[in-house]
């Protein structure tokens, strides 16, 4: 019996070969009595592409998993968690390292050794201040403030060092408002802003153009980068947006590594922006560009390879979607059938978005049962309805599919459940309008090139749409139009 999620799989499935290695040899040197069925426990959930209680009963005999698997699991959850602790505090986890020098500080200070405290300090401050990890760095900065007491001198070099991370702090803060003020704004509208909308942008752009990167921390560089990434986008100036996210890739790229070593994450998130503003553009040797930058970029990132290879087919994807090239199409697919398991983990939207795009990819290789198929992926995903205009888009696209074959009763029954959508939504725009308007025409018509009038028609009317509002979705809806009228 196949499970939805198990704690302790899960974490297993997250942790690195090494990780592994190094947890048997912490977990045997604990010389536990039930030593071989635990470790025989995490191997088969290591080896498991899904959670399957009833495969691991058969594998693991006995009561550790048939009677006892809750207890089994909380003892493996503990030990896995401190052998971690343990991995990281000696493999380079900057995070454990630094709580793990601060503890040894304090118990310094505890026993009176105020001068290796110190020293200790000065070490640990600047590697802080390096990362930008202003909260250990004040933490320390406070300590040493308790040590100097006192000592006029050495208190004011302290409180200097303080003010200056204050104020960093205070502009950081200024910008991370702005910053989720505005990924609000675009929650909102997308690339689709009205008129209202689109001063508040340009108003948003001028309080960002008053911040100077070069006085700023690389953190606070990073919010204004993508801030400035996002108006643009909003704005459908796809290549300023790109503008604003190489830039911050290339000042990421250069810096030290204590502040790299703890934000890779934000660091590979903003390699995949870069690829989708440079995916927008349409600019097939531009994209081939910004894919060689990105590849090169991520052969500098250790380990995370499981987003790295979300990376990777985006790329494909892409490549394959701007140079119409489907030679290789069906290769790729077969390297994501092979890799379900990864892809189950990927970001909703990116996972989405692959399902979508392999079933257009598949009706534009002529095999239109394959393309069916990945579509039915696609509207049966569990986080589908967060992503209407991609919803929308695709439901159009499975009604224009059995229009194809012939499918009347199919076309009929979802241009139906799709009016019902698009009348219950509860706000729309002229596009909506014009959309419902094309939903209405079909829903009740059986014949062949009645339907084939009737997208013609609306394909005239989505080209009257505003430019300024429309131009993305205007580009979007005629590439899928003009693909079923030729």
């Amino acid at each position: 019996m196949q499970e939805k999620s198990d704690e302790l799989y899960d974490l297993i499935q997250s942790l690195t070969s090494a990780e592994r290695r190094y947890f048997k040899i912490y977990f045997r040197g604990l010389a536990h009595g039930e030593l071989e069925k635990y470790i025989q426990v995490f191997d088969v959930l290591a080896q498991s592409k899904v959670f399957n209680k009833d495969a691991l009963l058969n594998a693991v005999p006995g009561d550790v998993v048939r009677k006892y698997y809750s207890k089994t699991k909380a003892y493996l959850l503990d030990v896995i968690l401190e052998a971690m602790r343990s991995y990281a505090k000696g493999g380079g986890n900057y995070y454990a390292e630094v709580y793990a020098a601060i503890a040894d500080i304090r118990f310094l200070l505890s026993k009176k050794q105020n001068t290796h405290a110190i020293r200790l300090i000065e070490k640990l401050k600047q590697r802080t201040i390096d990362a930008e990890d202003f909260a250990n760095a004040l933490e320390l900065l406070y300590i040493e403030e308790s040590i100097y007491q006192g000592l006029t001198d050495e208190i004011a070099k302290v409180h200097v060092q303080m003010n200056k991370i204050f104020s960093a702090v205070k502009t950081e803060n200024e910008l991370s408002s702005l910053h989720w003020e505005i990924f609000k704004l675009e929650s909102q509208c997308s690339t689709r802003p009205s008129s209202a909308q689109q001063e508040l942008i340009q108003q948003y752009l001028q309080q960002l153009a008053s911040y100077q990167p070069a006085n700023l921390t690389m953190d606070a560089r990073r919010k204004l980068y993508s801030a400035q990434t996002v108006c643009y986008f909003m704005l459908s100036e796809f290549t300023t947006a790109h503008k604003y996210i190489s830039q911050y890739l290339t000042e990421f790229r250069v810096q030290n590594k204590h502040y790299k070593s703890i934000r890779e994450s934000a660091y590979l998130r903003a390699m995949q922006n870069a690829m989708s503003s440079a995916f927008r553009t349409r600019n097939l040797e531009f994209y081939k560009t910004t894919a060689q930058f990105i590849q090169e970029l991520m052969d500098e990132v250790e380990g995370h390879e499981h987003v790295k290879f979300e990376h990777y087919l985006t790329l494909q994807f892409g490549l394959i979607s701007l140079s119409g090239d489907y030679s290789h199409f069906t290769e790729s697919v077969e390297h994501v059938e092979q890799n379900k398991h990864l892809i189950q983990n990927f970001i909703p939207v990116r996972r989405v978005e692959l399902s979508f795009n392999i079933a257009i990819g598949y009706f534009k290789c002529g095999n239109l049962s394959a393309s069916i198929d990945w579509l039915n992926r696609f509207l049966t995903d569990p986080d589908v309805e967060l992503f209407t205009a991609t919803l929308n888009h695709a439901r159009i696209f499975e009604i224009l599919l059995h229009w194809k074959l012939h499918n009347t009763a199919l076309v009929i029954s979802r241009a139906r459940s799709f009016q019902r959508v698009l009348k219950d939504m509860k706000s729309s725009g002229k596009f909506e309008k014009e959309l419902l308007r094309f939903i209405n025409a079909i829903a009740g018509k059986e014949d062949y090139h009645n339907i084939h009038k009737e997208l013609q028609m609306f394909r005239t009317r989505l080209a009257q749409l505003d430019a300024s509002t429309y131009a993305g979705i205007i580009r979007h809806y005629e590439e899928l139009i003009q693909v079923f009228l030729e």
